[in-house]
């Protein structure tokens, strides 16, 4: 009731523009792609140290 929807996909796609052709058109204009990653222990204390200085 609060005029706020959302609703979350996660795909295994070559790229964002492959991700958007799944939106239905009449909602790609308000799609927002989000890429996720995955990283190894070790790369996730290095990227600790480069986001809090």
């Amino acid at each position: 009731m609060d005029g706020e929807h959302k609703a979350w996909i996660v795909v295994d796609v070559d790229n964002k523009e492959e991700a958007l052709s799944i939106v239905p058109p009449v909602y790609r204009s308000y799609t927002n792609i989000v890429q996720l990653n995955r990283f190894t222990l070790d790369e996730s204390d290095g990227l600790r140290v480069y986001h809090t200085g």
